[in-house]
């Protein structure tokens, strides 16, 4: 399984591979995409309440992000990582796809994104050649050609 990092944080391409047995959890989600967006976004932020939720030119953080990773050509499917029930209905309501919460261990302010990416790819069952691609809310400048343009 590979991943990009945000074009809004980096450029840098990394590889993972997560073996048959590390996945376990929940059975495979339906898609045949090969290119999957994920967004986390963590509910306690320590210095700005609800950061993911402020407004930028009309719209979330967290809408913007979405809005923007549905709009590029390679990705094939877009997911919410979060602990909270507020921001996966805010994150369905603007089309990414939020099969369960994440553990508060995994959305605590020292826990690392990389974590919290590879536990909903596992529990999804993503296929080994999956491409993760991680789009920060907080990164709102973004847009969805610098995603593709990451992703190629």
């Amino acid at each position: 399984m590979g991943w990009a990092r945000d074009p809004g944080e980096t450029r840098a391409r990394m590889t993972l591979r997560v073996s048959p047995r590390e996945r376990g959890g929940t059975p495979a989600l339906p898609f045949s995409q090969n290119v999957v967006a994920i967004l986390p976004a963590r509910a306690g932020s320590r210095r700005l309440r609800d950061k993911n939720l402020r407004r930028v030119g009309g719209a979330t953080l967290l809408q913007r992000s979405i809005r923007q990773a549905r709009a590029a050509r390679e990705v094939g499917a877009v997911f919410v990582s979060t602990d909270s029930s507020r921001y996966a209905r805010h994150a369905r309501a603007a089309g990414a796809q939020v099969p369960f919460l994440r553990p508060g261990r995994l959305a605590t302010a020292v826990a690392r994104t990389e974590d919290a990416v590879l536990h909903l790819a596992r529990r999804l069952r993503l296929p080994d050649d999956t491409l993760l691609v991680v789009v920060q809310p907080t990164s709102p400048f973004r847009t969805a050609r610098d995603i593709d343009a990451c992703i190629r």
